[in-house]
């Protein structure tokens, strides 16, 4: 019998549902390729004693009310979770490789980036990125000679935008392919196995709402309005009460874009669930925040891939000329395309162990 390649996945592990459900989504990816894959937690996750306190948990949670996190552990019972973590000594040497991403992983005004995401604790042969996402359109200063080092260093390199790909070619002289973000290589029947684990029901007709960022009151003001016309209700999933809050999960989360009826945010994993589903939705710019530059580079390249710029809205004249029905004619075949390409890559990184 051939031997399966074993692969490690690393990337962000934190409360973000676009950043859980991309490491599944790239997860059952792999698995599709024939490979055994497991994801480097940052810690040790779900030994004996760890799924003996989850059990417990999901069975006080409804009796005191006290959803906290349980909707995440379930969910992180899909991942394959490995026993290792980049600091032991030895994890290089117990997978076949490494692949890095997706998500802004190489972001480096967040506090996680370090060599983890850079996957300097295996040999360079080993070194893979899918998908990694730097999430702004130039680099500091200081940090350029940090990642020239770092990038050169790997195996085969696959970038999610094409500023990514501006940069990691302007270091190291060869551009990357702009590949799918993870989410997006899994087909609408896939997701549907992860919806129909979600435990939150709702019964009436509705809309989405779904902001990281901060929104104008114009804004706010024409969800409200757009909602009341439509007669439905309004879920602005970051401003439920946290007792409501603490029920959604990453598949809650899917489930509740899946079943609306329009989805408003400034997300882009609400947006790639949006074109994924075929909901009607609207981008809204997100404002410069300070420390993270424009972060929008990624929802420039996503919605030029898909031809539908239009969707993206930064002021209110703009809102007024937009009807909230979507053109998805074109989609399904450039996902069809795009899908190719993406496999296509992972498996040529895979291909010549």
């Amino acid at each position: 019998m051939e031997k399966k390649l074993k692969i490690a996945i690393v990337t962000i592990i934190s409360y973000n549902y676009g950043n859980r459900l991309q490491n599944y989504a790239l997860q059952e990816t792999l698995r599709k390729l024939n490979v055994q894959v497991e994801t480097i937690p940052v810690e040790i996750k779900y030994n004996l004693k760890g799924k003996i306190k989850l059990w417990i948990k999901t069975i006080v949670a409804p009796v005191m009310k006290r959803y906290s996190g349980v909707c995440w552990d379930l969910f992180d019972q899909n991942i394959r979770w490995s026993r290792y973590t980049a600091a032991d000594n030895d994890v290089g040497t117990q997978y076949d490789y490494f692949v890095a991403g997706s998500d802004q992983i190489w972001n480096p005004n967040f506090e996680f980036n370090s060599d983890r995401e850079f996957l300097t604790f295996a040999s360079k042969e080993k070194r893979i990125a899918y998908s990694a996402s730097i999430g702004l359109d130039e680099l500091p200063y200081n940090e350029i000679d940090r990642y020239r080092r770092h990038i050169s260093a790997f195996k085969a390199v696959s970038v999610r935008e094409k500023s990514a790909a501006d940069i990691v070619e302007s270091l190291v002289c060869i551009r990357p392919e702009v590949v799918l973000d993870p989410t997006m290589l899994l087909s609408v029947e896939q997701w549907k196995v992860v919806i129909n684990q979600s435990k939150l029901k709702i019964k009436k007709r509705y809309a989405v709402a779904y902001f990281l960022g901060i929104r104008t009151a114009e804004f706010d003001s024409y969800i409200t309005k757009k909602a009341a016309e439509m007669g439905i209700a309004l879920i602005d999933i970051m401003s439920l009460p946290c007792d409501i809050k603490n029920k959604i999960g990453p598949a809650e989360f899917v489930s509740l874009l899946y079943n609306s009826e329009a989805v408003f945010t400034d997300s882009f994993h609400g947006t790639v669930f949006s074109i994924l589903f075929h909901k009607p939705f609207i981008v809204f710019e997100r404002p410069y925040e300070e420390g993270y530059g424009r972060m929008s580079s990624r929802l420039d390249t996503l919605l030029e891939t898909f031809k539908l710029n239009e969707r993206r809205v930064n002021s209110t004249d703009q809102l007024k000329m937009l009807e909230l029905k979507c053109d998805f004619f074109n989609t399904d075949e450039i996902l069809k395309e795009e899908r190719k390409k993406s496999i296509g890559f992972l498996e040529g990184a895979l291909n010549n162990y």
